[in-house]
């Protein structure tokens, strides 16, 4: 299966937009490993939350996404399921936007955390750098949560399907009931 010279899909399939968000999560989680496992920066950051950041990138961003479009894809194709694609469409954004501003600010903590370490700084001095960071990071959980919220929303309202097509069947409430 392939989108070549189908890429108005991605646009307007958000089961489809869920699982392409989660390819780049992968890739992105991919890269940062790659250069994590560097002696150099894995002796730097290895225990700051440069390495939280890497975690909730690889299960929110990966994991989620791609299970939350497989979801998202079965469920518009159960017969008389309700589905609303706005309410999706939300939702993807918001945890989109919760997991971007988690990462970025983990990331970020991670890194002064690390140059505090690695100073002749008190340990104290860099738990008092990361509060901000970790005031972020809690803020972050608000849109991550209203995301999960309206995602099970776009599961349980809308419209009821009357019929769908797997493989070539219709099923219907006919079929269904039979």
């Amino acid at each position: 299966m392939s989108l070549r010279g189908q890429a108005a899909t991605v646009a307007s399939d958000v089961p489809l937009r869920f699982v392409w968000t989660g390819i780049i999560f992968y890739l992105l989680v991919s890269f940062q490993g790659a250069f994590q496992a560097l002696m150099p920066v894995n002796r730097l950051a290895h225990f700051s939350d440069w390495v939280i950041a890497h975690s909730h990138l690889a299960v929110l961003g990966f994991a989620t996404f791609i299970a939350a479009g497989g979801i998202a894809h079965a469920w518009q194709r159960i017969p008389h399921a309700r589905y609303e694609a706005v309410a999706m469409n939300w939702a993807l954004w918001l945890i989109t936007v919760g997991l971007l501003l988690m990462f970025i600010t983990l990331t970020a903590a991670g890194l002064v955390q690390a140059h505090l370490w690695a100073s002749t700084a008190p340990w104290m001095d860099s738990v008092r750098a990361s509060l901000a960071y970790w005031w972020l990071r809690d803020i972050s959980a608000v849109p991550l949560l209203a995301g999960f919220v309206v995602f099970f929303i776009g599961l349980t309202t809308g419209s009821r399907s009357a019929s769908c097509t797997v493989s070539g069947i219709r099923f219907n409430s006919a079929t269904v009931g039979a």
